[in-house]
């Protein structure tokens, strides 16, 4: 069964299935469609300013897309493009992420709940 979510601020809809994403009009025009292999149960779970999507699955990890562009998101690093490695909750609630800051630089890890963007 296909998962989808509405955008309100611009009148357009995620749509998944086990084989692509895809981003649509309100009206039902399709305006992007990207190919992937996800298999399982299927919910989207966008963050709390709508910059995020996560695509949930019963059958693989969640997987972070750009949802203006259907892009993938592969890092959560605000400051350092290099630390590209990112936690997702099962349920996809949660990301786990770490950075450097301060100096001496100091590694830090964090859990940020994603429809409301707290650190948690």
């Amino acid at each position: 069964m296909p998962a989808a979510a509405f955008l309100p601020e611009e009148n357009r809809v995620l749509v998944a299935d086990h084989t692509e994403v895809s981003l649509g009009s309100s009206r039902g025009i399709l305006l992007l469609e990207r190919k992937i292999a996800t298999p399982g149960s299927l919910r989207w779970t966008l963050d709390c300013d709508r910059r995020r999507a996560m695509l949930i699955s019963s059958a693989t990890p969640p997987q972070l897309f750009h949802p203006k562009d259907l892009s993938r998101i592969n890092s959560l690093a605000l400051t350092d493009a290099t630390l590209r490695r990112v936690g997702y909750g099962a349920d996809g609630r949660f990301i786990l992420r770490s950075w450097v800051e301060g100096s001496p630089q100091t590694w830090n890890v964090g859990l940020w709940e994603l429809t409301s963007g707290r650190r948690i």
